[in-house]
């Protein structure tokens, strides 16, 4: 049974992920084939599996190189 904080998080990650998946069926037809592919994206456990994924990705720096105007 998830506790106060866990059960909070969840909530706010649903409904990130709901605003999120809201915004980009809005500009689909109701019919467009790639709807069933945004909904099954934007399941949490989806969505935090492909996050985990992408965050390999990311590369953060405290000293930019020089190559980078002052």
């Amino acid at each position: 049974m998830p506790t106060g904080s866990t059960a909070a998080l969840r909530k706010t990650i649903e409904e990130f992920l709901s605003e999120r998946q809201q915004t980009k069926l809005d500009r689909l037809a109701s019919d467009d084939p790639k709807r069933a592919r945004i909904i099954d994206a934007h399941q949490r456990e989806n969505w935090l599996a492909d996050a985990t994924r992408r965050v390999a990705q990311l590369q953060v720096v405290t000293h930019a190189l020089k190559a980078t105007h002052p």
